[in-house]
């Protein structure tokens, strides 16, 4: 399970990954306006929408890899509502 928490909907959110006992086995540091949908099937990251516009665009749903940053998804999204692996 992978979760995002900020103590208010606008606050930056850590991302979390879960095992299936409920404990952390990965955590990020806070991120400015992401909301998590669900994690990737081998747990090394998560895939999220964007809260915010930047301008006048929205911004695209993308990839959060715990090791390797931020990638976009290799094609055009409003927002992401479930990932089926």
């Amino acid at each position: 399970m992978a979760i995002s928490y900020g103590a208010h909907w606008s606050d930056p959110r850590e991302v979390f990954v879960l095992d299936n006992d409920g404990n952390i086995i990965l955590q990020s540091d806070p991120i400015d306006g992401i909301f998590v949908v669900d994690r990737l099937p081998d747990s090394s990251g998560v895939v999220f929408n964007r809260a915010f516009p930047q301008g006048n665009e929205p911004q695209r749903p993308g990839v959060y890899h715990f090791e390797q940053g931020f990638r976009d998804l290799p094609f055009d999204a409003d927002g992401i509502h479930a990932v089926i692996p």
